[in-house]
Formats: structure tokens, C-alpha cells, sequence
């Protein structure tokens, strides 16, 4: 999806609310409130026309208190976390980025650097349609797993990749920073800081509601 960075949705920035949909998928007014900064009534009004507008909608609860609390994202409002305000590319470098990506995948599978592999890659999104020549970005979903089966085995080569990323000045911010850096250093690896390449997982329930393609590893 393309979105206009001076285009507002209920007075606020569009940057703004797309990123209030990345941030949860389901939103009360309160966390309207701490997210966007905003007074009570504000948040209120917001929430109100987000529905409106079809970006929210109520879900239902078992529990009388928890009643009209809490909304989830509708598809619209799903689509629009996923936008980017990039300048579109043509057809022929989301080609390019796809095989580069790809390059990459088998490069982590190949290396002892990197303790997690890529099973699988699929793409989704606009670059499944032909008929469009200019792409916002390139979708993909990785499924990773570990490249050790034993526990014990998995455990020390994690803690020897964080010490070696200790060694080499990096910092993180907890223990599950820590726990998560040989999955997210593959990820990283894999996006290569391309602003065109969202990342996603295979599990990312988006893929549920479009059309996919499995890329590698290519199907028989």
C-alpha cells in the first residue's frame, strides 16, 4: 500500500496512526492515550473514528467489564500497518531485490555464522500482480528454524554469539535481547537494510488474507 505522508486520518498524521496499528493489533482508549500522548476525550474521539473510517472494529467479549474496551484491527486497518512511505520502484528492482534476498537465504543456510536457517520463503503482496509495474515494496515471510537439534548444543553456540557481539562493542538492552540476536542477526542479515523489503514471518497472520507464493525453497 502507498500512503501520503501529508494526508491525515481523523486530523492526525497518517505516520502516526500507522504506526499506533504496528504497534498492537488490538487497541483500547488507553492505549490510545499512552501511545499518541493525548487526553482522555481525545483518545475517545479517536478511537470513534478509527472505527468509523473502518480501520477498528469492537470485538466481543465474554466478560461484562471488558465490553466495548477493546478493538481489533479490520483488514483496512491491518493493510495500513503495513504501508510504507517510500518512493515507489519499478517491477524490475523488486525482481532484483527478490534474487538478491534469495542469495542471501542460501548464504545464511551455508555459513556457521549464523545458528538459525531459513526452511522456507514466500512473498505476497502487490509483486504477485503483474499487471503492476511500480511496487511500494517487496513482501516477504521467512520461517526459520534452528540448525541444532540438541538443546545443550543450541544454548552454547548462542551464548559464544553473544559474547562474540560483547567482544566486538555491541550492547543490548535485556536478556531476551540477547536470547532473540542469533534469530533477529539472521533477519537482519537477510532485510540488508533495504527500505523496500518488509519482513515478515510465516505465521504472520497477513498472509492469511492474500494470495502467497512459495519461493524457496521452490515446490516440485
Amino acid at each position: 500500500m502507498k500512503i501520503n505522508t501529508c494526508q491525515p486520518i481523523a486530523g492526525y498524521p497518517i505516520l502516526q496512526i500507522r504506526d499506533l496499528f504496528k504497534w498492537r493489533s488490538t487497541l483500547c482508549r488507553e492505549n490510545i492515550e499512552d501511545k499518541l500522548k493525548i487526553s482522555t476525550p481525545r483518545a475517545a474521539k479517536l478511537l470513534k473514528e478509527l472505527v468509523q473510517l473502518g480501520y477498528l472494529e469492537l470485538m466481543p467479549s465474554d466478560f461484562p467489564e471488558e465490553k466495548g474496551r477493546w478493538f481489533e484491527l479490520t483488514p483496512a486497518g491491518r493493510t495500513l500497518a503495513l504501508a510504507r512511505a517510500v518512493p515507489a520502484m519499478q517491477r524490475a528492482k523488486a525482481e532484483k531485490l527478490l534474487a538478491e534476498f534469495l542469495d542471501r537465504v542460501r548464504e545464511v543456510n551455508a555459513s556457521a555464522d549464523f545458528l538459525y536457517k531459513v526452511d522456507k520463503v514466500v512473498v505476497f503482496g502487490s509483486f504477485l500482480r503483474p499487471e503492476v509495474a511500480e511496487l511500494n515494496d517487496l513482501d516477504v515471510a521467512v520461517e526459520l528454524t534452528s540448525k541444532f537439534a540438541n538443546g545443550d548444543q543450541r544454548r552454547a553456540a548462542s551464548d559464544a554469539l553473544v559474547a562474540k557481539a560483547y567482544a566486538a562493542g555491541r550492547s543490548f538492552s535485556g536478556f531476551m535481547d540477547e536470547l532473540m540476536y542469533p534469530y533477529n542477526m539472521v533477519k537482519t542479515f537477510l532485510r540488508n537494510r533495504s527500505r523496500y523489503i518488509s519482513l515478515h514471518t510465516t505465521d504472520d497472520e497477513v498472509l492469511t488474507l492474500t494470495e502467497t507464493r512459495q519461493v524457496f525453497p521452490i515446490p516440485i
